[in-house]
């Protein structure tokens, strides 16, 4: 029979006959789909499987449910999307067997009322897909699933400025908002931010920024006030709560010096963020002050919730600075990040002009730098530290008047290097061109349940001219 001679109705009899005559009704049923298929179904006839749906939106239930599976033949991520399906749809995903069947992915709106999963495959693994319609909707749909390719790596977080750490706590609804102040002392341009969403691991997400004149106190439920400024490029998954999600700007947020409210007004997902306590709430770093905040469920709409604490980093556009980085990325601290060590300035060794910057660092612990000629790898030095040493050799260390620094609320330090009085062990050298130095910051953190122990930045050579 060739399709092209289908007319709408009887295509839609096919599909409806399909369906219909189908044994999928069941998870012991279920139709084994193919990567890169796309596949019609109508659920008109399906009955509710008792296998709760926990993504229903709105109040709803879930019901009619028809059921697949598909075998992963990678280790790349899974989507599978009723978009342009002809109903209110939902789509769950399960790992285990139909007699231990384990959610891992399941969502109710994501194209308009249509649904769409990702999640993370394993090769030779198979998995149970169920479609079903929201408070037992009924229609005819497609089910596409498609492996993606290997994801990208995670975006460079240059500059910018850390908020809270990745704790939550509290959170509001998908598409809900947080607000804070922003104020920076020069022009910075804003390309990347790292934020904690409470949506599945792999869940497609993005942001909008917006931003109001002077503050977004009092503007958080006038929508006149704000303006879209940025968006992200599409490309975005959560990495599930307390997880850094990487979200990427399509084009930059450039801002000039001043004061701004600043509302992130979350796509495909909830904010996963802090309650504040008047000590959790300021945080600085270089030309940039963050000043939280509150958050609403619905953006720029009342009622709005005080004191909220956004939990995320503000990543911009300066260049990597002075030096390469090595070594990286570093063991990840109580902040939920890698600690990052950057350098500015100049490789000239005669104009004595390097100032080293140890940023994502836990709040309020206290650190210092250090340096070597010979660059190493010794995970859990001493035993006790939870981070890598990225040094060999003669190792010293920047512990002299004012050179042991506290990271505070801001979770950074930094320390302007006299290269003329470098320490090697229990000397100093003075640098030279034609040498290179490599850096590293150490710093104080505790374990969940109060035990103290350390961790490491990554590392930066720099080769002196």
């Amino acid at each position: 029979m060739n399709i092209q001679h289908f007319t709408r109705a009887s295509l839609l009899a096919f599909v409806t006959a399909g369906a219909a005559a189908a044994q999928n009704d069941e998870c012991t049923g279920a139709i084994a789909l193919l990567n890169n298929s796309v596949t019609a179904f109508d659920n008109s006839t399906a009955t509710s499987s008792v296998t709760p749906w926990p993504c229903v939106t709105a109040g709803g239930i879930g019901g009619t449910d028809l059921w697949y599976s598909f075998t992963a033949t990678s280790g790349n991520t899974v989507r599978v999307s009723l978009c342009g399906s002809g109903f209110d749809t939902l789509v769950q995903a399960f790992s285990g067997s139909c007699a231990s069947l384990a959610s891992i992915a399941c969502n109710d709106d994501f194209c308009g009322l249509q649904s769409q999963i990702n999640f993370v495959g394993v090769n030779g693994t198979t998995y149970f897909i169920r479609v079903g319609g929201w408070n037992s909707a009924v229609g005819v749909g497609t089910i596409s699933i498609t492996e993606q390719g290997p994801p990208p790596p995670a975006p460079v977080c240059n500059g910018g400025v850390t908020g809270a750490p990745l704790l939550g706590g509290n959170g509001g609804n998908i598409g809900g908002a947080v607000y804070f102040d922003l104020s920076v002392t020069s022009n910075v341009s804003i390309t990347n931010l790292e934020t904690n969403y409470s949506a599945a691991v792999g869940t497609p997400v993005g942001m909008q920024i917006w931003t109001a004149p002077t503050t977004a106190v009092g503007n958080q439920a006038n929508p006149a006030a704000w303006t879209l400024m940025a968006m992200d490029n599409g490309a975005s998954q959560s990495a599930g709560i307390n997880s850094p999600t990487f979200i990427v700007l399509a084009s930059p947020l450039s801002l000039t010096t001043g004061s701004y409210g600043i509302a992130l007004v979350s796509v495909g997902s909830a904010h996963a963020y802090t309650n504040g306590n008047g000590a959790n709430q300021v945080f600085t770093n270089g030309p940039y002050t963050l000043n939280a905040g509150s958050a609403s469920n619905a953006p720029f709409t009342a009622p709005t919730f005080n004191p909220r604490v956004w939990n995320g980093r503000l990543c911009d556009g300066a260049p990597a600075g002075l030096g390469v980085s090595y070594c990286g990325p570093a063991v990840p601290n109580t902040s939920f990040a890698s600690a990052v060590i950057t350098a500015a300035g100049s490789a000239t060794a005669s104009a004595n002009n390097v100032t080293l910057t140890a940023a994502s660092l836990p709040l309020n612990q206290f650190g210092f730098f250090l340096t070597s000629q010979t660059q190493g790898f010794v995970p859990n030095p001493g035993g006790i530290s939870v981070g890598n040493l990225c040094l060999g050799g003669t190792i010293g260390r920047y512990v002299g008047p004012g050179q042991i620094m506290n990271a505070g609320p801001g979770g950074s330090f930094s320390l302007v290097l006299n290269l003329t009085q470098t320490p090697a062990g229990p000397v100093f050298a003075s640098i030279t061109a034609g040498q290179t130095w490599n850096f590293q910051a150490w710093f104080r953190d505790v374990l969940p349940g109060g035990s103290p122990t350390s961790n490491f930045t990554d590392g930066r050579s720099i080769l002196f001219n």
